[in-house]
């Protein structure tokens, strides 16, 4: 009987979480200026806007998740070296000057 009140506990928790508090949390925590704010700070701000502890801890959660992609994605960034500016330089320019030619 305990575990089915425990289970009634769980889904009571789950059904006051505000998504749209969360996602504005995520927003709130993702952004750069809050990035390197300690946790305690960020908790403190979210406490004072409403945000229960589960919507909180979802939040991160969420924010962490992001992060973990936006690195990932700067990990699969061309990476550019100065013979691949020049040589994009040189074929700019004598595409310029064909046209230069074709013009005249």
């Amino acid at each position: 009987m305990s575990e089915d009140s425990e289970i009634l506990k769980q889904d009571v928790a789950s059904m006051e979480i505000d998504e749209k508090k969360v996602n504005v949390a995520v927003r709130f925590l993702t952004n750069g200026n809050v990035r390197n704010t300690n946790r305690e700070r960020k908790i403190q701000f979210l406490k004072s806007k409403g945000l229960s502890d589960d919507e909180i801890e979802l939040a991160f959660k969420k924010t962490s998740d992001i992060e973990q992609s936006l690195n990932e994605q700067d990990e699969e960034k061309i990476v550019w070296s100065y013979w691949d500016y020049l040589k994009g330089i040189v074929l700019g320019a004598g595409i310029l000057s064909s046209a230069n030619y074709a013009y005249k």
